[in-house]
């Protein structure tokens, strides 16, 4: 018997327009019940307006917008922003300064008593670890802290769905990395579901169940960050999603492809005549140094990472490909060392 709740959230075909200008149109998909998606693509793919559109911020011209099944979207039809049970956290945080950590997330709970008030900012205050900062206004926190705030502003009213845009943007690398990981474990805690708009995978990659790649409008791939990773749908999504190379190879067979890093193993595509030349992608952790194989890549370029070092290789063919070396293993640029490809199923595109 399959499993048939309905999504907590639902976006059916809908089109938004700014002007004349169409962003987007037959955009659809779902989230359920206690699931983290995000939206991920590049400035201008339409991701933070179809963020808005959920939002209540901007109206729909065709489709249909359902939380929990009821309708909150559809064209001529808008149900007012603070109607619609969605909690918001906004990349500059949008903190009033004048305000309290204390009263900004009271915001909005005008609808709850005095002691009410008191217990669920309490609650959330200490949810997001900030209790011992009730009385601090906003200018007196960090980065960091500031968007713990706006968390716990957005889940003080107990929404049905939280929406993030872009949160941790204005925030430096280590800090992003790390916020994104304990928001993620906040929001699962709470049980809470969740979308998150983004440009940065490894935002994506920490804190979505699913994620969406979108481009020009439309969501290319909405799947795990593992499959977008190894099983990208489409070439875009392959160079959009992590470090890879393409190399050239001749079908042998269904999953098996001739390169010149040796006979490969691929998953079966339609593509599958023998002889057939085809692009295989190449991820830096497919790769294995081995200074027993006979084939020789030379050192190009390095990136040292600390833990382990980034290479820049070139095949014989000229090709280029990505490795990663534990930095114990430190080579020199023009270095000649061995390598082979230990992945199997390794995705492959019609040869550009």
């Amino acid at each position: 018997m399959s499993n048939t709740t309905p999504p907590l959230l639902e976006l059916d075909n809908i089109e938004c327009r700014y002007d004349d200008q169409t962003i987007f149109k037959n955009l659809s998909f779902a989230i359920q019940t206690g699931e983290l998606a995000c939206l991920l693509g590049a400035s201008g793919c339409g991701k933070t307006t179809a963020l808005r559109a959920i939002a209540g911020f901007e109206p729909v011209y065709q489709g249909v917008i359902r939380l929990n099944g009821n309708m909150i979207s559809a064209p001529n039809q808008l149900c007012p922003p603070e109607k619609r049970q969605i909690g918001m956290v906004f990349q500059d945080y949008a903190l009033f300064p004048h305000q309290t950590v204390f009263d900004n997330v009271a915001f909005g709970l005008r609808s709850l008593n005095k002691v009410e008030k008191k217990e669920r900012v309490e609650e959330y205050l200490n949810v997001v670890g900030l209790n011992h900062l009730a009385q601090r206004y906003p200018h007196e926190l960090s980065g960091g802290q500031q968007q713990r705030v706006a968390l716990a502003r957005a889940l003080a009213p107990r929404p049905a769905l939280i929406l993030l845009d872009e949160p941790f943007s204005n925030l430096d690398v280590d800090l992003r990395e790390r916020l994104s990981l304990e928001v993620r474990d906040i929001l699962k805690g709470q049980g809470m579901t969740g979308l998150l708009v983004t440009h940065d995978q490894h935002e994506a990659f920490a804190l979505g169940d699913k994620i969406g790649v979108m481009r020009h409008g439309e969501i290319l791939q909405w799947d795990t960050a593992y499959n977008l990773y190894h099983e990208p749908v489409e070439r875009y999504v392959a160079d959009f999603i992590g470090k890879g190379s393409f190399i050239k190879g001749q079908r042998l067979g269904v999953n098996q492809i001739e390169t010149e890093l040796g006979i490969v193993q691929v998953k079966a595509t339609t593509q599958n005549e023998i002889g057939y030349t085809v692009d295989v992608l190449i991820r830096p952790d497919d790769i294995l140094l081995d200074p027993a194989y006979p084939l020789l890549a030379t050192v190009k370029q390095k990136a040292f990472k600390g833990s382990e070092t980034l290479y820049t290789l070139s095949l014989p063919s000229g090709a280029q490909i990505f490795s990663l070396f534990s930095s114990h293993q430190d080579y020199p640029i023009g270095a000649q060392i061995g390598v082979r490809v230990v992945a199997e199923q390794l995705a492959t595109f019609p040869a550009s």
